[in-house]
């Protein structure tokens, strides 16, 4: 894939899934549920890859995770909650080049 629409696809999904995280807020949603939400934008990824995102929106202060212990199901589930500085880059109260949250950019 060519680099500049690779790093398009990769802001468009950053903003994506901040936009996932705000439907659920003040609580946090499920990384599996934002799975589902890109593929429904369209934007299937890896399980790495979206990893990869969500770290990136972690290190920049937008989202925060977290995971807990499904007894049920055996297992961990990651959560991601969105946090202030990530409702100010929805809101358009500061900005990052390295996310796209107008879809018309």
């Amino acid at each position: 894939m060519n680099k500049s629409i690779s790093a398009v696809k990769n802001k468009q999904t950053r903003g994506y899934i901040l936009k996932i995280a705000k439907i659920s807020y003040p609580e946090a949603v499920g990384a599996n549920t934002i799975d589902v939400c890109l593929l429904e934008y369209g934007l299937g990824l890896s399980g790495q890859s979206l990893k990869g995102h969500i770290k990136y929106l972690e290190d920049r202060g937008y989202v925060a995770t977290r995971e807990i212990q499904l007894e049920q199901l055996g297992r961990k589930v990651p959560l991601v909650e969105l946090t202030s500085k990530g409702i100010d880059l929805l809101e358009g109260t500061i900005e990052d080049a390295g996310v796209t949250v107008n879809e018309y950019e």
